[in-house]
C-alpha cells in the first residue's frame, strides 16, 4: 500500500487532520489487529477527513476488518449533504493512497462503491460505476451524477446509459430532485452531451413527487438552488413557478414569475380552468392556481422590484382602456424608478407631464416623502425650470436636513438645461455649488457630482472644474469620498499639468495618514504615463520641482521613470 502526502500527516478536504499519527500507523500497519483496533477508534466519530484512508481498507481480504470499513464508510457519507460530494471527489483523487485488489464476489454497500468511485484510478471507477448501475434504490444516484461527467469516456458512458435508464421511471422524480445540486454541476459542463444529459434529468425533477421537491427548493435559503430550480420552472413547468415564486421574497425569482405569468396563452385563467400548459397539470398545485385567477394585475403595481412594476403597467395598457389605465399611470408618473415613470408619460400622451410636476411640486412640503422622486422627475424631463421656482423652491433645498433632497435640488441646479438662469456654465457661482456637492458627506450628493465631472449620464455637464478647483477639493476633504473624485479627475486632465498634483497628493496622503482608494487612483495614473509628446517647457520645470520635493514618496523605479520622461 502506497502513502505519500498522507503519511506527512497533512490534512484532507481541508479539514483539520481528525486521525491521531498511531491510528492512522495501526491502519497502514502489516497488523490486523492494529487495523482493527485503529478503524473501531474512527467508528467512534466519523470524520468526513477520515474517508479516504477508511476507504483504502473497504476491499481488504478481512472480512471483519472490511465490513466494519464499510459502516464507517457509509456513516460518514450518510452525514454529507449532496452539494459537498463534488468537493470530496477531486480532493479524494489528490491523494496516492491507492486501494489494492478488485471487487471480484464482494457486494459493498452502494455509498462503498460511490466512495470507490471518488478513486483516481480509472480502471477502479469503472468497476464500481458498474456496480452502481445495478443498484436501483437511489443510493447510487448522486454518485452516478458526479461520473456522468467523468473525463474517461467509458466511465461517463457507462454513468450516462445507468442515468438515462432511470429517468424513465417516475420513482426517481424526487430522487433526481433531491440531488438537484449535483445535476447544476453536469448543466455547467463545457460538453455538450453532458449538457444535454442535465437538461434530460432537469425535466425529470418534476415528475411525480419531485414537483414538490422542487417546490420546496424554489422556496428555500440557497439562493443558487433556489434559481437553478425557477430556470427548470420556466422552461418545464411555469405552473409551479407562478405558484411559488409570486410569494417568493428573491426579486429575481418573482420577475420569472411574473412573466411567466404573462406568458401563459391564455392567461392565469388558464390554471383555473385545467388548461396550463405547465407538466404539473392534474396535481395537487392545480387547487392553488384557482386562487390566481383572483389576481389583478394592478396588485404588482406597489411590488418592490421596480422591473415587475414595469410589466404589470405595461400589461395594464394591453387589458384595459385609456380610462381604466389613466389613474393608475397618473401615480406612476411619481413612482421611486425612472424607468416606470418613463413608461407612464409614454401612456399619458395627452398629458404635459412637466407641468404636472410642477404643479405638484407647488403643494409639496419639503419632508414628503414623494419630493426626491419629483425632483428626479422634474430633471428628466429636459427643460428649463421657471426662475421663481429655481429661487423660491429649489434653491433652499440644498440646506435640506435629507440628503436625498439635497441630492436632486444639487442635480437641478447644475444641469445646463433645467437651471441656464443667470449663472453662465463655468460661473463661479456654479463652480462653487459643484464644490459644495462633491464635498457634501452623503453617498446621494457624491454619486450626482461624480456622474457630472466624470461627463457620464443623461448629458454632459456644461461645465468641468479645473485642476486648481479639484485640489482644493482634495485639501478640504482628503480623507472623503470626495478627494478620490478630485483626484481622479486631475488625472484626466492633460498628464503634465496634473503630474505635480498627483506627485503632492501621494506625498500628502502618505505623510497625513492611508487613504488606500487615493493612493491607488495615483498610481495608475502615473503607470498610465506614457511621452507620446513631450512637456512645454513651463511644464517641465514645474515638474521636476514636483519631483525634488515630494519624489520621496515615490518608488525609485517610478522616479527614475518619470525624471526619463520629462528628459
Amino acid at each position: 500500500m502506497e502513502v505519500s502526502r498522507f503519511s506527512r500527516g497533512e490534512s484532507i478536504f481541508g479539514l483539520p487532520l481528525s486521525v491521531p499519527h498511531a491510528v492512522k500507523a495501526g491502519l497502514l500497519s502489516r497488523s490486523r489487529l492494529l487495523a482493527m483496533q485503529a478503524l473501531e477508534n474512527i467508528a467512534g466519530q466519523c470524520q468526513l477527513s477520515d474517508l479516504y484512508i477508511v476507504t483504502a481498507l473497504s476491499l481488504d481480504e478481512n472480512p471483519s476488518l472490511r465490513e466494519l470499513a464499510w459502516e464507517v464508510v457509509s456513516k460518514i457519507l450518510a452525514a454529507a449533504a449532496p452539494e459537498q460530494l463534488p468537493l470530496i471527489d477531486t480532493r479524494m483523487r489528490t491523494y496516492a493512497l491507492e486501494v489494492p485488489g478488485e471487487f471480484a464476489e464482494l457486494t459493498p454497500p452502494p455509498a462503498v462503491m460511490g466512495s470507490l468511485s471518488f478513486n483516481r484510478s480509472g480502471y477502479l471507477r469503472e468497476q464500481a460505476v458498474q456496480r452502481l448501475a445495478g443498484v436501483w434504490t437511489g443510493e447510487e444516484l448522486p454518485f452516478l451524477l458526479l461520473r456522468g461527467r467523468d473525463w474517461v469516456p467509458e466511465v461517463a458512458r457507462i454513468a450516462a446509459e445507468a442515468l438515462t435508464a432511470r429517468a424513465g421511471k417516475v420513482e426517481y422524480g424526487p430522487r433526481f430532485a433531491h440531488n438537484l445540486g449535483l445535476i447544476a454541476v453536469l448543466s455547467r459542463s463545457g460538453q455538450p452531451r453532458v449538457r444535454e444529459l442535465a437538461a434530460l434529468l432537469e425535466r425529470q425533477c418534476l415528475v411525480g413527487e419531485g414537483r414538490a421537491v422542487l417546490a420546496d427548493y424554489l422556496k428555500g435559503k440557497d439562493k443558487g438552488l433556489r434559481r437553478y430550480a425557477a430556470d427548470i420552472c420556466e422552461k418545464s413547468d411555469q405552473a409551479l413557478l407562478v405558484e411559488v415564486g409570486l410569494r417568493s421574497s428573491d426579486p429575481r425569482l418573482r420577475l420569472k414569475a411574473f412573466m411567466a405569468m404573462l406568458s401563459l396563452d391564455s392567461g392565469v385563467e388558464a390554471f383555473a380552468s385545467g388548461s396550463g400548459s405547465g407538466s404539473g397539470s392534474g396535481s395537487d398545485f392545480d387547487s392553488s392556481f384557482i386562487n390566481l385567477s383572483q389576481i389583478s394585475y394592478r396588485t404588482f403595481l406597489g411590488d418592490a422590484d421596480p422591473a415587475i412594476r414595469v410589466e404589470a403597467l405595461r400589461k395594464l395598457q394591453e387589458v384595459e382602456s385609456s380610462e381604466q389605465l389613466r389613474d393608475a399611470a397618473i401615480a406612476a408618473l411619481l413612482d421611486r424608478s425612472g424607468r416606470v415613470r418613463l413608461l407612464a408619460r409614454y401612456i399619458l400622451k395627452d398629458l404635459d407631464p412637466f407641468a404636472f410636476y410642477l404643479d405638484r411640486l407647488a403643494s409639496t412640503r419639503v419632508t414628503d416623502p414623494v419630493l426626491p422622486t419629483l425632483l428626479a422627475a422634474l430633471l428628466e424631463c429636459g427643460k428649463a425650470l421657471p426662475q421663481s421656482v429655481l429661487t423660491e423652491k429649489i434653491e433652499p433645498l440644498v440646506l435640506s436636513g435629507l440628503a436625498p433632497v439635497r441630492a436632486g435640488a444639487y442635480a437641478i441646479l447644475l444641469d445646463e438645461t433645467a437651471n441656464p438662469g443667470p449663472q453662465a456654465p463655468g460661473s463661479v457661482e456654479k463652480v462653487n455649488l459643484f464644490k459644495d456637492c462633491l464635498l457634501d458627506g452623503s453617498r446621494h450628493c457624491h454619486k450626482v457630482a461624480k456622474r457630472l465631472l466624470s461627463g457620464r449620464g443623461r448629458r454632459q455637464p456644461g461645465f468641468a472644474l479645473d485642476d486648481r478647483d479639484l485640489w482644493q477639493v482634495f485639501c478640504r476633504a482628503p480623507q472623503s469620498p470626495a478627494a478620490v473624485c478630485a483626484i481622479a479627475a486631475i488625472a484626466r486632465s492633460r498628464r503634465w499639468q496634473s503630474l505635480p498634483y498627483l506627485l503632492e497628493a501621494r506625498w500628502l496622503v502618505l505623510k497625513r495618514g492611508q487613504n488606500e482608494l487615493v493612493l491607488a487612483t495615483v498610481d495608475n495614473a502615473l503607470m498610465s504615463l506614457r511621452s507620446e509628446y513631450a512637456p512645454t517647457a513651463q511644464e517641465r520645470q514645474k515638474c521636476l520641482a514636483a519631483l525634488e520635493n515630494y519624489g520621496s514618496a515615490l518608488s525609485e523605479g517610478m522616479r527614475q521613470r518619470l525624471l526619463a520622461m520629462l528628459g
